[in-house]
């Protein structure tokens, strides 16, 4: 299917017409509501046509792994639902206000990093982040969650730069300490708790995250022929720091390490906490989409012929007709023993 967000947006005015669409969305539950109406109504053409696009433009085995995927879910969505791509409009730190965190550097870090987050726009209240993944990714990279101001002033910015971890003393043994991987950053935070700083950073890094990640998410985990989407609340989202935090080896069982400034977390641990919509594509091959790519291959084939074959396009007008007629016929007995 040839991603056409034209096709998506003649889709959408039909729906609304129909009032199966809203022409505006306040929250992440009628996007809930709206996804499962799909689902529960997927014999319709419109239906079905929406969720095979959804199987080929980004589930599919042969598209999946694609790193344009997640921008594709965004336009789909953003189209749908009518919300705003944070990256087709200029968003500037002074246009996003926050409660100021202890001073203007971890302010100015935490601001520049929620700025980052939001990936659609429905309306000023209700904003969206968009994840999509691999069934064997076991981690969520979150962004950027800036460790320097996450860390900053508590005596460990020696360990904040090596990748493989720097060794240092912990009580009275020397280990690797560091943020690239679950051991290391225990290390380190066992380190801030030694140095009696790890209330600190507790109270800081729930501060910066409630702010950092305050739009709901949407988890996508693409595996061919079943799509898992995972719709996770801002609170909810927030709630799970906020109850492991105290204890280390329960906070880094969530929170893994960091890759350069970003944030990598527990896949698991989130989509315990997510509302599941599964997208199960196995119906489209016995739907009236089943037609659809045969008829663009043939005609295609035709028009190809027809532009190149100067003598016989009289011949190739009379394939198409009849490639249109049969084409046709087929949708018609389709659409009589979905109504029978």
């Amino acid at each position: 299917m040839i991603n056409n967000h034209g096709i998506l947006k003649l889709l959408r005015e039909i729906l609304l017409q129909k009032e199966v669409l809203k022409s505006k969305y306040t929250n992440i539950e009628e996007i809930i509501s709206a996804t499962n109406i799909l689902l529960d109504t997927k014999e319709n053409f419109n239906s079905a046509y929406l969720l095979n696009y959804l199987y080929q433009n980004i589930s599919a085995k042969e598209i999946a792994k694609r790193k344009t995927t997640a921008r594709d879910l965004e336009d789909y969505l953003s189209i749908l639902f009518n919300g705003k791509i944070t990256d087709e409009t200029k968003r500037e730190n002074k246009d996003i206000k926050i409660e100021k965190i202890e001073n203007d550097f971890i302010t100015h870090f935490t601001i520049s990093n929620k700025r980052e987050k939001a990936d659609i726009v429905f309306n000023d209240d209700f904003v969206m982040s968009i994840k999509t993944l691999m069934p064997n990714n076991d981690e969520i990279n979150l962004g950027s969650f800036e460790k320097t101001a996450l860390f900053y002033e508590l005596d460990v910015y020696d360990f904040l730069g090596e990748r493989k971890g720097k060794s240092g003393k912990l009580g009275s043994e020397i280990v690797k300490i560091g943020l690239g991987s679950t051991s290391l950053l225990k290390n380190l935070l066992l380190l801030l708790q030694e140095k009696g700083k790890y209330e600190v950073f507790k109270s800081r890094f729930l501060k910066m995250a409630k702010e950092i990640f305050a739009d709901d998410m949407l988890i996508a985990i693409k595996n061919d022929v079943v799509m898992d989407l995972y719709f996770i609340k801002s609170n909810d989202f927030y709630s799970l720091f906020e109850r492991n935090i105290d204890n280390i080896d329960n906070f880094i069982s969530i929170v893994n390490r960091w890759e350069g400034n970003s944030m990598r977390v527990s896949r698991e641990e989130f989509l315990k906490i997510g509302v599941l919509v599964r997208l199960d594509f196995g119906f489209i091959k016995d739907s009236i989409l089943q037609y659809f790519s045969e008829f663009e291959t043939k005609t295609t084939n035709i028009l190809i012929k027809y532009i190149n074959d100067v003598d016989n396009k009289l011949v190739y007008q009379q394939e198409m007709c009849d490639e249109i007629e049969r084409i046709i016929s087929l949708i018609e007995e389709k659409i009589k023993s979905t109504v029978q």
